[in-house]
């Protein structure tokens, strides 16, 4: 409604100041086309009765025949111009019959004069004037010009009437423009202000509850109410259908919450399964193992060639399936048998791991270079894990080169960003997602022992402390895998004065048989590990 009225107070204003600007385009066309051309006629129409006066002076004082002549000459001249002058102001002077009538009688007034004028200098020509003769034609001048330079200032005073009554019509015209459109404009604001107000209450406002109330169902509240009153219009269908999608989401809601429960429950049902089982696979497994170990050793010597290859691989097949087993039950105690979280230090952690690996590291030459690690929050036993197959498969993928390992971390925001850095083979960025998956391998059993569970126990222990496991790698030049941990303890948070660079063997790791650090070491037989 506000905007139609808006709307028609504009159309008012627009054709009153049409209407406006066409009566001051008028006055000024008036000014321009009339006033000032009549202005200039008559000023010409002055000055030729100016003129009139000087030729009959001339005429009264007895001047020299000659210019007798010439003034004569001058009079007619002037009656020609006059001749024009008249019909054209008679044009410009059609509309005001004030003027027209005035002009008419100048007309009639001077014709006679130049009639009357131009008999008396032809008759001087002739005879010398007497002196009472010059008296009374000189009288008789005064009266006639007099009469004719009076009537001809009225008349040549008109158009600079005519001129100021347009300007000042011109200025009452714009002055009446002003005030329109100034009213104009306080009634529009006063109308945009209304219908701001208008808008704030029955648009804005149920808007910004609805914002509000969308919110509310996007964090969880389901029940949240919205009610814009028994409205017909927009909003009254908007509402009608959040209530809808309101509903349809409860039922959603539900449905998924039973079956998050019953996915839950399988999980539960199918991990203690999956424990259960590998638990009770291993006592018929190592009698299976026991058995071929006796009847190797018994029946060994008696054994032909083939013989004694079926019994090698039925033990190379136990232990794989004794390996398999181990690795189920290492991601069923991920949940199964997980221990509350406490302070770790994770220096001292990997410390221990360098320890139980020192043999497989001096079997291939590794070297593994400990940086600043902090004191964490998590599941030691869980952690270590995570180190332990990190350096394993870092030392069991190695490249040309003896392999060397750098355990890093930082801070990350509130996580710790731990790095386990290699020089070995690396691999194709292709199966960077694939290594983190059950029982995926990127090689065959016979190129590198394995089950490929150890990345999938990985993810699953970062995944649970809170974080995350990625891999950067480039062939032929090694890999280095990222894990976070939350740093949800400012007391875990690592003090870099505690840590200093050494050179020597850790204290308290036994050295003997682990890679050569240097080459002066590597030719005096010592060998350690190195903190960076």
């Amino acid at each position: 409604m506000s905007f139609a009225v808006i709307f028609s107070c504009l159309i008012i204003v627009l054709l009153a100041s049409y209407s406006g600007f066409r009566e001051i385009a008028a006055n000024q066309e008036a000014i321009y086309a009339n006033d000032m051309p009549a202005s200039i006629l008559l000023v010409t129409l002055s000055s030729n009765i100016k003129r009139l006066r000087a030729a009959e002076q001339i005429l009264i004082m007895g001047q020299d025949p000659t210019v007798k002549d010439k003034q004569i000459e001058e009079i007619i001249e002037m009656q020609q111009e006059n001749q024009k002058i008249f019909p054209r102001l008679k044009e410009l002077f059609a509309r005001d019959k004030g003027a027209l009538d005035s002009l008419i009688h100048l007309e009639k007034e001077i014709a006679p004069t130049y009639d009357v004028v131009n008999q008396e200098l032809r008759a001087a020509a002739e005879t010398e004037p007497t002196d009472e003769e010059k008296i009374a034609r000189i009288r008789g001048e005064r009266q006639r010009v007099s009469s004719l330079i009076k009537l001809s200032d009225q008349v040549t005073n008109m158009p600079l009437e005519f001129a100021e009554h347009h300007m000042q019509a011109t200025k009452e015209r714009i002055s009446t423009q002003f005030v329109l459109f100034s009213i104009a404009a306080i009634v529009i604001v006063i109308l945009s202000l209304a219908q701001m107000l208008i808008i704030n209450i029955d648009l804005l406002q149920p808007l910004k509850h609805l914002t509000g109330a969308v919110k509310a169902v996007e964090q969880g509240d389901l029940d949240t109410k919205l009610d814009f009153g028994d409205r017909k219009d927009e909003l009254g269908i908007l509402q009608g259908a959040f209530v809808s999608m309101q509903e349809a989401l409860k039922i959603r809601t539900d449905e998924l919450t039973l079956a998050v429960d019953s996915l839950n429950e399988s999980n539960r049902e199918l991990q203690h399964f999956a424990y259960v089982a590998a638990h009770d696979l291993q006592e018929p497994l190592r009698t299976v193992v026991s058995y071929l170990g006796l009847l190797e050793k018994r029946l060994g010597p008696n054994l032909d060639d083939k013989g004694r290859k079926y019994v090698t691989n039925a033990m190379s097949g136990a232990e794989r399936m004794r390996s398999l087993i181990k690795g189920l039950l290492d991601i069923a105690r991920i949940t199964t048998k997980a221990k509350p979280h406490e302070q770790i230090d994770c220096r001292a952690l990997v410390k221990q791991i360098v320890e139980d690996l020192h043999v497989f590291l001096a079997e291939q030459q590794g070297t593994i270079k400990i940086g600043e690690l902090p004191v964490v929050t998590a599941d030691g036993t869980q952690l270590s894990q995570v180190f332990q197959n990190l350096i394993q498969n870092a030392i069991k993928f190695k490249g040309i080169d003896d392999p060397v390992v750098t355990i890093d971390c930082k801070v990350d925001g509130d996580k710790w960003l731990f790095s386990v850095r290699d020089n070995g083979l690396g691999m194709n960025m292709e199966y960077s997602e694939r290594i983190f998956a059950i029982f995926q391998r990127l090689h065959t059993t016979a190129e590198y022992a394995g089950t490929g569970i150890g990345l999938a126990v990985c993810k699953k222990i970062v995944e649970r402390h809170g974080g995350k496991i990625w891999v950067q790698s480039e062939e032929g030049k090694g890999s280095t895998f990222y894990f976070t941990i939350a740093n949800g303890d400012e007391a875990s948070k690592k003090d870099s004065s505690r840590y200093r660079r050494i050179s020597g063997p850790l204290q308290g790791v036994t050295t003997e048989g682990m890679a050569v650090v240097a080459d002066a070491r590597r030719e005096s037989g010592k060998q350690g590990v190195v903190d960076v």
